[in-house]
């Protein structure tokens, strides 16, 4: 999709920490993302976290982490996976599943053989302008280019 040029963002609030948010993202490119997420179910509820990505005949979607369902273009089979928690196995460990430890892995293996960051210092800012576009859009309620989101960032 590439560098994220504008969002457009709404906030809507029932709380101390019942937040949520709706986020139109514009690409460089002329593609546009949706970000919808929030914390108004409360803490009763089991979380649930869903990411999709649709392209030209084909769509990715990944389900709390642990299932991946793809349906992709010109008539090729549903891809679909989901960890074999009955087979115990480091791969199938929930922590690497589901926490960090891919991420801490991939550190060490690149500080070790001196490999290149996969992610770096400019990546983080990236982030902090999104952040900084979002609280400004959420503000001024207009579409909010990441250029103009710079307060000290970068």
């Amino acid at each position: 999709m590439g560098e994220i040029e504008s969002v457009y963002a709404e906030r809507v609030s029932r709380g101390f920490g019942l937040d949520g948010y709706a986020v139109v993202l514009r690409f460089a490119s002329g593609a546009v993302g949706v970000i919808n997420t929030n914390c108004l179910e409360g803490a009763h509820i089991n979380q649930s976290e869903r990411i999709g990505v649709t392209g030209v005949g084909g769509r990715v979607f990944v389900e709390n982490w642990r299932r991946v369902v793809g349906f992709l273009p010109d008539d090729a089979p549903t891809y679909y996976w989901e960890p074999e928690d009955i087979r115990p196995s480091d791969d199938q460990n929930s922590l690497d599943i589901h926490g960090f430890v891919g991420e801490l892995r991939d550190f060490v293996e690149r500080v070790r053989d001196g490999g290149a960051p996969g992610a770096t210092i400019d990546d983080g800012i990236a982030a902090i302008r999104l952040e900084r576009a979002i609280e400004l859009s959420v503000r001024n309620g207009a579409r909010v280019k990441l250029s103009e989101a710079h307060d000290n960032v970068g």
